[in-house]
């Protein structure tokens, strides 16, 4: 029987039909649902597309890595110079370390020597002095420096009260190769009639007029070293 209803569900006419027989229709599958759904929304599909694209180049980009820091085996056992682990070899191989380049000996230091400085020999000839012992004498300069005064000096000049007990003092100048005199006395040092600055060494040339006080003066001379 067919029946017609309104919206209210109330029956508006009915026909029976003798022989025929109803069968309700299927519904959609689970597979035809997703694919309509998808198909009504193109966003879905583009994010789902994405999602697989990003995961497909992560496994890619993972692999490649692990290569690239590992190796394979196969290139790693015909590398020149790799050194298996001591696990992979036979049991009566020691494994083999690779040996360091011995360092160059050390170059031996070069000592540099210089030559001994020849110091001439000098003199003082005292031509006039308080001390009438010393007067018209020569006194030779055997080391340096060589000090002058009134006690315990190289040129001790006792009676001529002044001269000061350290009164000068004559060195050797071995860069300048040149002698000086420095004056420490209190009455002073004269060279060729001039006073010279106290406590400051000043050249001494062959043949210089020294002063030393008031009463005493000698003559600087120099002989030349030997050959």
């Amino acid at each position: 029987m067919i029946q017609a209803v309104d919206k209210s569900g109330k029956a508006l006419t009915s026909v029976d039909y003798q022989g025929i027989s109803y069968t309700q229709p299927k519904g959609p599958t689970l597979v035809t649902t997703l694919f309509n759904a998808l198909v009504k929304n193109p966003i879905i599909v583009g994010l789902v597309v994405l999602i697989l694209l990003v995961i497909v180049l992560w496994l890619v980009i993972s692999s490649i890595r692990s290569r690239s820091m590992t190796g394979t085996p196969i290139l790693q056992a015909n590398m020149p110079g790799s050194v298996k682990p001591a696990s992979q070899l036979p049991l009566n191989q020691t494994p083999i370390v690779p040996r360091k380049a011995a360092a160059p000996p050390a170059a031996p230091l070069q000592q540099t020597v210089s030559a001994p400085v020849s110091v001439p020999t000098a003199t003082l000839r005292i031509i006039e002095s308080a001390d009438p012992g010393w007067a018209g004498k020569t006194c030779i300069i055997s080391r340096l420096p060589f000090n002058i005064g009134r006690q315990g000096c190289d040129l001790t000049i006792e009676n001529d009260r002044s001269i000061s007990h350290i009164h000068a003092k004559i060195a050797y100048d071995e860069r300048q190769r040149v002698f000086t005199i420095t004056d420490i006395s209190r009455n002073g040092v004269l060279l060729a009639g001039v006073r010279i600055p106290r406590e400051t060494p000043v050249r001494l040339p062959p043949g210089a007029v020294i002063g030393l006080g008031p009463k005493t003066t000698a003559i600087f001379e120099v002989n030349p070293p030997r050959q």
